[in-house]
């Protein structure tokens, strides 16, 4: 029975241990995100195994750190999740697409 609770004392602090080093990888990269790091990759793969690993850490993590962690994914694979249209480009779609009535349908 002894062993059975050192075992989760050692989970639990496994998991504390790997909370800080997934906190203290997100620190890095929000300071890196103005500059091309080559380490990016590197941390948001360690940070994306141990949320993998460790489910409970989404919910351990506060919002502004989850949040940079996304951004760090957002400039490593170089897409936005929603960007502004311009007025040019709502243009160029609609003169493409042929307007539709009721009749039409």
């Amino acid at each position: 029975m002894s062993n059975a609770t050192e075992t989760l004392d050692t989970t639990g602090s496994d998991l504390e241990f790997i909370k800080l080093d997934v906190q203290s990888r997100i620190a890095f990269i929000e300071q890196k995100l103005l500059e091309q790091d080559h380490l990016l990759p590197t941390h948001l793969a360690a940070i994306h195994s141990s949320l993998i690993q460790y489910e409970e850490l989404v919910h351990v993590l506060s919002d502004a750190e989850i949040k940079v962690f996304l951004q760090g994914n957002m400039k490593h694979a170089q897409v936005k999740l929603v960007e502004e249209t311009s007025k040019a480009t709502k243009a160029r779609v609609s003169s493409r697409i042929p307007k539709t009535s009721v009749d039409d349908l």
